[in-house]
């Protein structure tokens, strides 16, 4: 990530422009000298527009560079500007090929978005075990987003025989890390259950964190 100097102080800012200046000037010979990460670097730049003009043009170039060079971050980024259209036409093809290389070197994010991908059929075809191989992959470096939608997957059926084990442990999980919807869901199953105590327990501290269906279910009476 590029180092961005700031001062409070005015008569510090001619010299922290030219500190900047030259610690940019030496990542731009670096980048097309062919360092990877410089080149990352430079269109995460480009991209943010940390004191310079936003340029989605310069910040494409400079990660496709870092990307066929086997950089993660740039892959990913990449993935980002193709899925949205930030200065390339919106390609949910080509995200997905970006984000699959991100992936399969084991970036968790990139692992997820291939299997939202796969589960909603953007980009590749829908393939619901597919998905849930990426979003395992994910979950299984605790990235709570993956947790939460495999117990979605789990507890509804989705694709795939309905399994409330496998569903609970998900939300869990997730739950453990404080995702308020994860603690909404396995308290709803665990009160289905019969498990009081806990099951309340888990509803309040999602309504307290602002679930809506937590809120609900503690409203209606029926927990």
């Amino acid at each position: 990530m590029v180092i961005i100097f700031r001062s409070s102080k005015k008569e510090d800012e001619s010299r922290l422009a030219s500190m900047y200046d030259e610690e940019f000037s030496k990542m731009k010979k670096l980048a097309e000298s062919g360092d990877a990460q410089a080149q990352f670097d430079l269109g995460y730049a480009y991209y943010s527009g940390q004191s310079m003009k936003q340029n989605y043009d310069e910040a494409i170039k400079w990660f496709k560079l870092a990307a066929e060079q086997g950089c993660v971050e740039a892959q990913f980024n990449l993935g980002i500007t193709c899925q949205f259209g930030y200065g390339v036409r919106a390609d949910k093809t080509a995200a997905v090929k970006w984000y699959m290389l991100a992936a399969e070197q084991g970036l968790p994010e990139a692992q997820y978005n291939v299997g939202w991908a796969h589960e909603h059929g953007e980009g590749v075809k829908q393939n619901c075990k597919t998905a849930i191989m990426w979003y395992e992959r994910a979950a299984e470096q605790c990235l709570v987003s993956a947790q939460f939608n495999l117990g979605v997957i789990f507890a509804n059926g989705i694709g795939i025989n309905q399994n409330y084990d496998e569903a609970k442990k998900w939300f869990r999980l997730a739950a453990e890390q404080r995702h308020p919807d994860a603690q909404a869901n396995l308290g709803l199953i665990l009160y289905g259950e019969e498990n009081y105590t806990e099951a309340i327990e888990l509803l309040q501290s999602a309504a307290d964190a602002g679930s809506l269906e937590a809120h609900y279910g503690l409203a209606v009476g029926s927990i």
